[in-house]
């Protein structure tokens, strides 16, 4: 539990009152000295009023540089979160234990980030190294120096007039769109140059500052000769005290013509003033070296394997292959390059290291006697980046479309990161940085602190020993994504960090399955989020600690946030912000407001502070407040959740508004939502619904909890049935109803939806250790453990289990139940009395093929879950059938047959495969009494 420190009086705290106890670990495999590390901090409501400095001691006594500041606020004005920058000295694997004691003045740094702002430009001073970042021309920077003595203060210039940024395109296409394959082979027709210059905007600002760490961001425009923009750029460069490095955030949007303009190079340029002998290294599977003649460059480059992931097994080879060519002659070639380069002269040495280099492929790094550039999209391997959609109109009868996107890839963004180091010239720390860059520090709270703070609302620490198996799901689910991202190659600078959306060898909604491979035609291709699965990541992290949980929720953050949310379009600007549905193309389907980041954004600003982060989630609050918005599921706890970062009253003026509308419903209406219990309600909906519930002022959410209790207790006889449709399953919805009135109903009903979400034999093993048991197998035994535990379709993992079940076992614990008694709680089985319905025409709905649902009003145990319905169908008083049919033959055969999938839910086809809703004839059901049933 949260522990407040003795002195603190009863209500807020205006001074010091609150010890955090932190951590961070090295997962590099190196020593740190000085390490710069930034984290966010969490605080309960009313602990702190204001926090603008605090203390941070190791567990020797030691006192830390640190600088703090408020990045939220709860309602009542105290401090939610603070994030906090200090630096850390770390051993290999080893651990610092530090305590924060919030509202002490902290010690003295030894060395301070000096930030100047004159006409010459900006200019930072970190002590081993100065940065002039030009107002008039692009560079990063326009020049530098550096401590080349090792006395710690910087002594020579190593940089003078700046680099450059830019990127050439073709007009020409590379023949018709290839379904999902972004990376094209090029036509080698003329070539139009776009350049960071004054004239596309170019601006440069200091964003954040303090003793220990400033952020210097660069926005503006790539532009060409006429001053046509086609990309914009925001970079973001990251300077720390006593440091030499520049950690660089790279950003940029393509505003370009998908169907014109075909981007064939993009590059970002480092200089060096070298001369004399020069010798290079560059990272490959292993470093490549050698001297630089006069004259000549070094390449290190990589294109990836065609981005088809339709029907392809995990057994074709997709590995990311790179070549080094010196000169005219190729010199190396190997996989997975880990890339880095290193340029060094008499005098002085440069080190340019890419995070994810070759996951993030296509990808180039040439060394020359000026420098280093790197190619974000490579000059070598011949290819472009073919941003149309896949076609002009909706396919139904292969893709099954179910929206239009005519923009293509207009507004899609990418982020890249790298790190840059200026130094003596017998500095060789290639595959140091490079190691660093990809197992970035973090400071961390324990499990527990992020729960008793209230921020993320009531979820459960991980507890493996009193719930096994509801644990067990969580922590295999995670690994099965992560397998299938390592296993099929979900790489490239497109689709890194995201994950299919179906099930691996199982039927798509047209009945193909791929063997041993994933179907991703369509919608069931990349998820794009839905379900708000990067906050369930980063919710798998908060309540484990687990690094690998955070890498994987901070990749598909980082993913949805860029490639699959519109930064740009300029027919309708409203789209900007709003997030495309999931589809085999991350820009394929149309934009809908499920398909933000919107919680994973928000909490990866919480969580690291990272500024890029902040800007989507502002992004997003104007798409879910003003935009052409639809299906927004994310809308209120986003909003609620972004006033708390920002203070703007407009924001949460808008929450209040969209929370009033979705409680206007009938006042004899037993559930309280204007939305159904869909597929979102249960996941997205209902996670924003908790934000606002622990986020309003308890005045302002009374409605909604009064909405979320009597509509559980509508539900409640569905949800203890042993065989009534209880729907999508409200887990998150029956926890909060437990979390607000302590009533042992609520506790049983959400014990009786997680034996639902619950799909697998209650035998099955959880062993010792078991996430590093998991995370050890190969994909083929991962497999049989993926299918063994009922988690093959992603999305359906996501909305009933990772989702919904920390919250879930919040509630049991608060019960005082263990999985044991989760497991024991009985669910009522009295079956209906028998019962005729008609069938209504107006609600019978045209699916796939042959293929229609209804839904009826009387419920009776269906065909889900291995039962046996009883149902029987009749067209002008003939049966149907055959009954139990399989929903690809009902699509594809019809003829009467037919499935009744779901208490309340009947797939059926007609004798004559004619439609239904306009045949004339009735349908109807009838259903036998519970004497004929046995």
């Amino acid at each position: 539990m949260i522990v407040l420190a003795a002195t603190m009086s009863i209500g807020m705290a205006a001074a010091a009152a609150v010890e955090v106890p932190l951590t961070v670990r090295d997962h590099s495999g190196h020593a740190w000295r000085a390490a710069p590390v930034r984290g966010g901090v969490p605080l309960p409501l009313s602990a702190l009023k204001d926090c603008q400095q605090a203390q941070l001691v190791s567990a020797s006594g030691q006192q830390l540089p640190c600088a703090v500041r408020p990045i939220a606020r709860w309602y009542d004005g105290s401090v939610k979160w603070v994030l906090v920058d200090t630096q850390v000295d770390l051993t290999v694997k080893g651990v610092a234990e530090l305590r924060l004691r919030l509202g002490e003045v902290p010690a003295k740094p030894s060395s301070r980030v000096e930030v100047k702002d004159d006409a010459e430009g900006l200019s930072v001073d970190t002590g081993p190294a100065r940065f002039l970042f030009g107002k008039q021309r692009f560079g990063l920077p326009s020049a530098a120096w550096a401590d080349l003595d090792g006395d710690g203060r910087w002594d020579t210039q190593v940089v003078e007039g700046g680099g450059s940024f830019s990127c050439r395109v073709e007009h020409q296409p590379p023949g018709p769109p290839e379904e999902e394959n972004w990376l094209r082979d090029a036509t080698g027709s003329a070539r139009e140059q776009f350049d960071a210059s004054p004239a596309g905007d170019y601006h440069v600002a200091v964003e954040n500052a303090n003793d220990l760490h400033a952020v210097v961001k660069l926005s503006g425009w790539l532009v060409n000769a006429a001053g046509r923009r086609l990309i914009q750029y925001a970079i973001r460069v990251h300077l720390y005290a006593g440091s030499p490095e520049r950690r660089i955030i790279h950003t940029l949007v393509y505003a370009g013509k998908p169907k014109e303009d075909f981007l064939r190079s993009m590059s970002l340029r480092f200089p060096l003033q070298a001369s004399g002998n020069v010798v290079w290294g560059l990272g490959g599977a292993s470093p490549h070296t050698g001297q630089l003649a006069a004259g000549q460059s070094v390449v290190l480059f990589e294109t990836g394997p065609k981005k088809i992931y339709h029907l392809a097994p995990y057994t074709q080879d997709k590995s990311v292959e790179y070549a080094v060519v010196d000169g005219d002659r190729e010199v190396a070639r190997g996989k997975e390059a880990a890339g880095w380069a290193r340029l060094a002269g008499p005098r002085a040495a440069m080190h340019v290291a890419m995070r994810n280099f070759w996951q993030r492929h296509p990808k180039e790094l040439v060394v020359d006697a000026g420098g280093v550039t790197v190619g974000l999209w490579p000059e070598r391997g011949g290819k472009v980046l073919d941003l149309r959609r896949r076609s002009d109109e909706i396919d139904n009868v292969y893709h099954y479309d179910l929206s239009l996107w005519p923009y293509g890839g207009e507004g899609v963004g990418v982020t890249h990161e790298m790190v840059v180091r200026y130094g003596p010239a017998n500095e060789d720390l290639g595959d140091d940085l490079t190691d660093r860059v990809n197992a970035p520090l973090l400071l961390e709270c324990a499990p527990q602190w992020y729960a008793d703070s209230g921020a993320f609302g009531p979820f459960a620490v991980a507890d493996p020993e009193h719930f096994p198996q509801l644990e067990g799901v969580q922590n295999v689910g995670l690994e099965w994504i992560r397998h299938n991202q390592r296993a099929f190659h979900w790489d490239g600078m497109i689709d890194y960090g995201d994950t299919l959306f179906h099930g691996y060898a199982t039927p798509s909604h047209y009945g193909y399955i791929g063997e041993n491979a994933w179907c991703s035609r369509g919608y069931v291709g990349w998820l794009c989020n839905d379900g708000t699965l990067t906050h369930s990541l980063f919710l798998q992290y908060l309540r484990t600690g687990d690094y690998e949980a955070f890498r994987t929720a901070e990749a598909m953050a980082r993913h949805v946030m860029d490639v699959d949310t519109c930064h740009f379009c300029a027919e309708d600007p409203t789209y900007v912000g709003g997030g495309h549905r999931h589809d085999q193309q991350h820009w394929g389907n149309g934009v809908r407001g499920y398909g933000t980041a919107t919680h994973g954004a928000i909490d990866y600003y919480l969580l690291t502070g990272d500024e890029r982060a902040l800007e989507v989630a502002g992004e997003y609050a104007q798409f879910h407040a003003f935009g052409n918005t639809g299906e927004d599921e994310d809308r209120i706890g986003g909003l609620i959740r972004y006033w708390e970062i920002t203070g703007e009253p407009k924001w949460k003026q808008k929450a209040d508004e969209i929370l009033a509308a979705e409680l206007n419903v009938p006042a004899e209406a037993g559930w309280r939502f204007a939305t159904a219990q869909h597929f979102r309600f249960v996941s997205n909906t209902s996670v924003s619904l908790l934000y606002y519930l622990y986020s309003a002022p308890p005045a302002d959410a009374a409605r909604l909890r009064e909405a979320l209790v009597k509509s559980v207790d509508f539900r409640e006889p569905a949800f203890m049935s042993s065989w009534d449709e209880a729907g999508y399953l409200a887990l998150i919805l029956c926890s909060l109803a437990y979390q607000q009135t302590s009533d042992q109903r609520h506790a049983q009903a959400t014990a009786a939806l997680a034996q639902r979400a619950a799909n697998f034999p209650r035998t099955v093993d959880v062993l010792p250790d078991f996430v590093a048991h998991l995370r050890a197998l190969p994909f083929e035994e991962m497999l049989a453990t993926a299918r063994q535990w009922s988690v093959n379709n992603v999305y359906s993992l996501n909305i009933h289990q990772m989702c919904s079940l920390p919250y879930a076992l919040a509630a049991f614990q608060k019960a005082g139940m263990t999985e044991a008694d989760v497991w024991s709680v009985e669910r009522t089985s009295t079956l209906p009395a028998p019962f005729e319905e008609v069938l209504d025409p107006k609600h019978m709905s045209s699916e796939i093929g042959f293929a229609y649902q209804v839904s009826i009003d009387h419920g009776a145990p269906s065909d889900v879950a291995g039962g046996r319905s009883e149902l029987v169908l009749l067209e002008n008083g003939k049966p149907l059938g055959p009954a139990h049919s399989a929903h690809a033959d009902i699509r594809k055969e019809g003829l009467g047959r037919y499935s009744h999938w779901g208490a309340r839910t009947l797939w059926f086809s007609t004798s004559d495969n004619s439609d239904p809703r306009t045949n004339g004839r009735e349908y109807k059901v009838m259903c036998p009494g519970p004497a004929e049933q046995q």
